[in-house]
């Protein structure tokens, strides 16, 4: 499930995956549906619920799976107005790559990254993999491997911004998203 609110003029995506805000198929195709019903002038605020931001699905992924994470993430990168990750908590696998196809990621606390399962690598689909490796790389880390960031290593390696106050981190990123869409707004913090 997800929530969509508009908050002066952006619009933001509340995540609300099963058990620690899985990215399962239905959660990723109402992804994909939400970014297209947004349409391409709005900037956009992805979040999470509670303490995580968003995680990787099952480890026993299917061509249904990668199709979804597939649509999903290409929406995210692909979206020609601003889009901001407000990473409230953890971020691994998928959530790690949904956050890298974001232009700007806010993060306050938890671990981002990819990690491996008993089973293996977790799954990612080719746009999930490339965003990874492209994230890794812009950190300065192997691009191979599992590999999970604090939001201080994160913000030291550059992937992430540490936002100034942290009980107000979605209007940060509201602010953010507005001002990199060029119709910025004074708010007192």
């Amino acid at each position: 499930m997800l929530d969509l609110e508009e908050r002066d003029g952006v619009a933001v995506i509340h995540l609300h995956g099963q058990g620690h805000n899985r990215l399962d198929i239905a959660l990723l195709r109402r992804l994909a549906a939400a970014m297209e019903f947004i349409g391409p002038s709005r900037p956009v605020v992805l979040t999470g619920h509670r303490a995580t931001f968003a995680i990787g699905a099952e480890v026993t992924a299917t061509g249904e799976l990668f199709a979804a994470q597939d649509a999903a993430l290409t929406a995210v990168a692909g979206h020609p107005a601003p889009v901001v990750a407000a990473v409230n908590g953890d971020a691994i696998d998928t959530g790690f790559a949904l956050a890298a196809a974001a232009d700007v990621r806010l993060m306050e606390r938890g671990l981002i990254g990819t990690v491996f399962s008993p089973c293996g690598a977790a799954p990612l689909s080719a746009v999930g993999r490339e965003l990874v490796r492209a994230a890794f790389a812009r950190c300065g880390a192997p691009t191979s491997g599992a590999q999970a960031f604090t939001a201080a290593e994160a913000e030291a390696a550059g992937f992430v911004e540490r936002p100034r106050r942290l009980t107000h981190l979605v209007a940060e990123a509201v602010q953010h998203a507005r001002a990199a869409d060029g119709r910025t707004v004074a708010y007192a913090l």
